[in-house]
């Protein structure tokens, strides 16, 4: 199964949203936001991801290369354009944004 995961990082702790090819949601959660906390989320919540999405910011670049050492999939997206699409949702939230069927 394809399945996608979204991360909206904060300075604490990061929401996830975890989704299959077709758009449906499998799973959501909250970790710290830290390196080896996302692993093991990543790791409990979906064993072979597809693509891995989180937006620019502070600690998004370590983020994603800590995870990359792990031989994940990441991307990380322009703040600004995924602000824009977000702007375009209705009930903003932490794990609103964490759901990349926009990106995908």
């Amino acid at each position: 199964m394809i399945e996608y995961f979204g991360l909206d990082v904060s300075k604490e702790e990061t929401s996830f949203c975890v989704m299959d090819g077709g758009g449906r949601i499998l799973a959501r959660g909250n970790a710290l936001s830290d390196q080896q906390s996302l692993f093991r989320a990543l790791r409990k919540d979906m064993p072979c991801p597809e693509r891995i999405a989180l937006e620019t910011g502070t600690i998004s670049n370590w983020l994603a290369g800590g995870l990359r050492a792990h031989d994940l999939p990441m991307d990380v997206i322009d703040a600004r354009q995924a602000h824009a699409v977000m702007k375009l949702q209705h009930n903003k939230t932490d794990a609103d944004d964490a759901d990349v069927r926009e990106f995908v």
